[in-house]
């Protein structure tokens, strides 16, 4: 009896696995893509890898380059490009960041550098920190938009007053969107930061 119990334990306890996954990259999926941008103190962009075949990241040049267009809109006065040194090349991302920003005609004055965080908490807990040491108040939050709903997850767990905005021409998202390897990893990234308690 116990034989036949064992499985058909197992086998529910991955069905319910899949449901969950399916359900959270469902919700993924709807979040993904909304724009709720407002008029807001800041606009925090979050990093990722610097390089892929000898080049910046295309998709984290898309990043900057949204934030670079809520700058020029009057949508937010300061960027803060946050991301610390990638353990797989050893590059600064918010100094690369500060780069590409530059490059895309922001006003130095208008960039702040978060140097330190390693993960999208850090990315969020950092830059609030920074905002309060400054009196800023509201951000807006932009990443690859796959990225974002997990991020908003995070960004309410620390009480910071956010709205968001997809880069939507990120390569990262314009190449399978939800059916990426990033889409497809989304789910899992939430599972793991609501069990370090992130969320």
């Amino acid at each position: 009896m116990a034989r036949v119990w064992i499985p058909r334990v197992l086998i529910g306890t991955a069905l319910l696995a899949l449901v969950i996954y399916l359900a959270l990259l469902a919700w993924v999926g709807r979040q993904a893509t909304l724009e709720t941008a407002t008029a807001s103190d800041v606009a925090i962009v979050l990093g990722a890898a610097v390089y892929h075949n000898g080049a910046w990241n295309p998709c984290l040049v898309a990043r900057v380059q949204q934030g670079v267009k809520l700058l020029e809109a009057g949508t937010v006065k300061t960027l803060i490009l946050s991301g610390g040194v990638d353990i797989e090349d050893g590059a600064s991302e918010a100094a690369v960041m500060q780069k590409i920003a530059l490059q895309a005609g922001a006003d130095p004055t208008t960039l702040l550098l978060e140097t330190k965080a390693t993960s999208t908490f850090e990315n969020l807990e950092f830059s609030r920190q920074l905002m309060k040491q400054r009196g800023l108040r509201s951000a807006v939050i932009v990443s690859d938009p796959y990225h974002l709903p997990r991020a908003g997850l995070i960004a309410r767990k620390l009480n910071l007053e956010f709205t968001v905005s997809p880069a939507l021409a990120s390569p990262c998202w314009t190449r399978g969107q939800m059916l990426s390897r990033y889409g497809l990893r989304e789910p899992l990234a939430i599972i793991d930061n609501w069990l370090r308690g992130n969320l």
